[in-house]
């Protein structure tokens, strides 16, 4: 499971998504989490075991969705407050970051 970084996140997200990668359960737990969050952002429902090429279309999404409301100038704290799971900003750069590690790892498991 991927490693993030503690200064991505903060407060109970940093320790939810720590359980998780210190757990050994994979990212099941972070999609049960954020499956309706990752569906309205990506139009992707992941299934029960993602291939990297899942594990890239969602990373890759969430990054286009950060950009787009950059560039509309709605990067701020309310971008969040249509997706009651997600709490900042933050959170949504570090999913994106944990789907983009998966994908890695995933590629890596297959050489």
């Amino acid at each position: 499971m991927p490693t993030i970084e503690a200064d991505a996140i903060s407060g109970d997200t940093v320790e939810s998504l720590e359980a998780v990668e210190g757990s050994g359960a994979g990212i099941r737990p972070v999609l049960d989490r954020y499956a309706a969050f990752v569906e309205a952002v990506t139009g992707f429902t992941p299934s029960d075991d993602l291939t990297a090429d899942d594990c890239y279309r969602i990373g890759n999404r969430i990054e286009a969705f950060v950009e787009e409301r950059h560039r509309a100038g709605e990067w701020d704290e309310t971008v969040v407050e249509g997706y009651p799971v997600v709490e900042s900003r933050s959170e949504v750069l570090a999913l994106a970051r944990l789907f983009r590690r998966c994908h890695e790892e995933r590629v890596e498991e297959r050489h």
